[in-house]
């Protein structure tokens, strides 16, 4: 398969996440909750992965030996959705995303923490940009006028680690498990998991609202049921690390969209806090990309 195949998968998950960003921001206008949102979503995904596998024969096929690790990750990506939504509930959605994608900078850590890899230079400036980049994108030199909350901005932090360890979990529980399903089970898992706090009865009455059900069918399609396809897929082609670079696409994606149909404007240090961000995990592909060459 060609190389290039895996990056359009993860750049293709990453544009249906940052249309999530604003169709989530749309449905709170109908008093939604984020764990109802989320559990609305994981609903209608989890219906249709099912109706996949019964069409695409051996998608069911429980892959031996990997249960605690599909629940885990499927706790750990139902968690880490549901603090973006907490965030999301609390700051503009290309504020939020912002902060989100300094997970790849998570990610030089936890691997130089947990699997001993070797910090470099250019993995030293994709910290940096990513800590500059987030300072700037909160206006941090103009604090006494910077409209966020603090909270929405801990919740956007909080999914940014959560990404970092989904993305490194995922690379090694690839091997044992095809893409299609790995986003079955873990979808499951994260519906399972969050029925613990959200009663999905509960959602009956909400669901009889026709503009409710539109924006919420399409934020399930958009985030929970494509997107851990793709960016599966894409990981078990590229990697977590090149994929972690991608996906971070996202991001202009979001400002983009969330400019152009929620009317959200970030100011001139906002927008070089992104720029930062960007360039400085584009650096990190870079030097990746000539590493495996030599």
């Amino acid at each position: 398969m060609p190389f290039w195949v895996g990056y359009a998968l993860v750049g293709a998950a990453a544009f249906f996440l940052g249309l999530n960003s604003i169709i989530v921001k749309k449905v709170y206008n109908f008093n939604i909750s984020p764990k109802e949102l989320l559990m609305a979503q994981y609903l209608i995904a989890v219906s249709l992965f099912w109706l996949l596998a019964l069409i695409k024969r051996g998608t069911a096929a429980f892959p031996k030996g990997l249960l605690l690790h599909l629940f885990f990750l499927g706790a750990l990506n139902c968690v880490t959705t549901l603090l973006f939504y907490y965030a999301l509930e609390h700051l503009e959605a290309g504020l939020a995303t912002m902060l989100l994608f300094t997970f790849p900078a998570y990610v030089v850590l936890l691997a130089a923490l947990i699997f001993r890899e070797r910090i470099g230079p250019m993995q030293v400036i994709t910290l940096g940009a990513a800590l500059g980049g987030s300072l700037l994108t909160l206006d941090i030199l103009n604090i006494k006028h910077a409209e966020w909350s603090l909270g929405g901005i801990l919740w956007a932090l909080g999914a940014a680690l959560g990404c970092a360890v989904n993305n490194l979990y995922s690379q090694h529980l690839l091997k044992g498990a095809s893409p299609l399903t790995l986003s079955l089970y873990v979808t499951t898992f994260s519906a399972l998991v969050l029925m613990l706090f959200q009663n999905p009865l509960d959602l009956v009455l909400l669901m009889q609202n026709p503009q409710v059900l539109k924006f919420v069918f399409a934020a399930a399609v958009a985030a929970s049921f494509l997107p851990p396809f793709l960016l599966y897929a894409g990981i078990n082609l590229i990697g977590a690390s090149k994929a972690s670079i991608v996906s971070t696409v996202e991001l202009p994606f979001a400002v983009v969209m969330a400019h152009i149909f929620l009317g959200e404007n970030i100011s001139l240090m906002q927008g070089a806090g992104a720029a930062l961000i960007f360039i400085g995990t584009l650096l990190l592909q870079i030097n990746d990309f000539n590493h495996q060459r030599h």
